[in-house]
């Protein structure tokens, strides 16, 4: 190991930590190997993703080793950033280090503080601590490090403010890049970085597992006790990668549901349904095509096609194209729709004059709790075939399931996130798989127009179409040659009972 990178270590094991203890003494032998494979300025590879359980210092070793590398490794001015969620996790870190540097005597005097920034003032080089929320473009550094990376806000911005710090750490050759965190939720976006991160040449990637070797079994208990939830213990004292509760869907049964290549063309005799989710500005409009199957584990929905809109508030989304496409893609699959009346009332009365049978699904609270618990259950019992499509499997990993304090659930998303893919796919699928069937019972015959019989063994004409109906609860089972509106044809009707085996 060169001499540099000696003198880091050495510097870091001086520091004296809250109990009294040197860093050296206390330190075990995975906080060792850590510190030491970061300040290797010789390391081939200089991309570090570490994950730890909770309690296992991780922000007090980050500390030190910025300041170990600051003073002892950094070229004159160079800058050194640690990103982290929020600007009290930035001033926790700047805390620590602060900490560290008071209760160090070697220290007095190497380093002056400003706000979030310590300076070390032998060299001018300085480490600055960034909120996720903040701006990073342009930053020249000589060491990331990203701090608590699985619990940084789920928005556009934090994952904005990864690639910027990330995509820059070439500008310096000899840059270091660090992630420290625990384990997360696999729906976060942080899960595709830590999976790059395990598969990827360019990294070194560690994992230890929890709980942590000084944890009694009475602190374990405590610790249980005291997470909110079963999913947050596994995740923090675990250092497990776990779904939360209230997670729509996990990765898991996302991945079983994923079986598609893609968009499926129509198919004679399979009956479809469009599904149709609207926004103008802020959010998309989307239309789904679906039908569903039988098969041996039960009736599943096959998504056949997506349609997606984005408006701005400059070019709010066309819904003249969108009433449009619902027409076509209902003449395509010969499918009907399934429509917010309030949402679409005017794409309704144009799709309905256009021929296509149109359906009114009312949102209330209680049947946005039909619709959220219908796309649960649906992904959760693998009950439905999804293309592979990046983005709409993104999103569905990122909806929640929020429930009122009267205990009906809805389906929501985490800000700077979407759920509209997650609307349109549930309208269609409740409407396959738990909505309320039409009186309509299937007549067992190969041959239209000649006798068969109904399900209930009774014989029946089956003058038209395929099936038996009832008019009224009170009526008898019929069978009715079919006609239209303007047909003065009586149709055909032949008695099947006289007492509905349903009163």
């Amino acid at each position: 190991m060169a001499d540099v990178t000696q003198r880091a270590i050495d510097v870091l094991s001086l520091m004296v930590l809250e109990d009294g203890r040197r860093w050296g003494e206390s330190a075990a032998d995975f906080q060792i190997e850590n510190a030491r494979r970061i300040l290797d300025i010789a390391a081939p590879v200089r991309q570090h993703w570490i994950e730890l359980p909770r309690g296992a210092r991780k922000t007090t070793d980050l500390a030190g080793i910025q300041l170990a590398a600051l003073y002892a490794q950094a070229p004159a001015m160079a800058r050194l950033y640690v990103g982290a969620s929020d600007e009290e996790q930035a001033q926790e870190l700047i805390d620590a280090a602060l900490g560290l540097i008071e209760r160090t005597p070697e220290l007095a005097g190497v380093f002056r503080t400003g706000e979030l920034e310590i300076t070390c003032n032998t060299n001018g080089a300085s480490v600055r601590a960034l909120a996720a929320d903040a701006s990073a473009m342009g930053k020249r550094a000589w060491m990331i490090t990203l701090d608590e990376t699985a619990n940084w806000p789920e928005t556009r911005k934090a994952r904005r403010f990864w690639g910027v710090l990330t995509s820059g750490n070439r500008k310096i050759t000899a840059c270091r890049t660090v992630v420290i965190t625990n384990a997360g939720d696999p729906q976060h976006w942080a899960w595709k970085r830590r999976e790059t991160a395990r598969t990827s040449e360019h990294w070194r990637f560690v994992s230890i597992p929890g709980p942590l070797p000084w944890l009694t079994e009475t602190d374990l208990q405590i610790l249980q006790e005291n997470a909110e939830t079963a999913s947050e213990y596994e995740r923090l004292h675990l250092n497990r990668w776990t779904t939360s509760e209230d997670r729509l869907a996990s990765r898991e049964d996302l991945a079983a549901c994923t079986t598609l290549p893609g968009s499926l063309p129509p198919q004679p005799g399979v009956t479809y349904v469009a599904s149709l989710d609207v926004g103008i500005v802020n959010d998309r409009t989307v239309l789904t095509v679906m039908h569903a199957e039988e098969t041996p584990a039960g009736r599943k929905v096959v998504l056949d096609r997506i349609d997606r809109w984005q408006g701005t508030r400059a070019a709010p989304v066309d819904l003249g194209d969108v009433r449009d496409t619902l027409i076509a893609r209902a003449a395509e699959y010969r499918a009907a729709a399934v429509v917010d009346p309030h949402q679409a009332v005017l794409i309704s009365q144009e799709a309905r004059a256009a021929g296509v049978v149109v359906h009114e699904f009312a949102f209330t609270a209680a049947s946005v709790g039909r619709l959220a618990l219908s796309l649960h259950q649906a992904i959760r019992n693998h009950r439905m075939a999804l293309p592979d499509d990046e983005d709409l499997l993104d999103e569905l990993v990122a909806v929640r399931l929020r429930k009122n304090s009267l205990g009906i659930y809805r389906l929501d998303h985490d800000s700077g996130q979407h759920d509209d893919q997650a609307i349109a796919l549930a309208l269609g699928a409740h409407h396959l798989l738990d909505a309320d069937p039409p009186p309509e019972f299937p007549v067992l015959s190969d041959r239209p127009g000649e006798p068969g019989e109904n399900i209930f063994g009774v014989e029946v004409l089956q003058p038209l179409g395929n099936f038996a109906y009832r008019p009224a609860p009170y009526d008898a089972w019929l069978d009715a040659s079919g006609g239209s509106d303007e047909d003065d044809t009586v149709g055909r009707i032949v008695r099947i009972a006289r007492e509905s085996p349903f009163s």
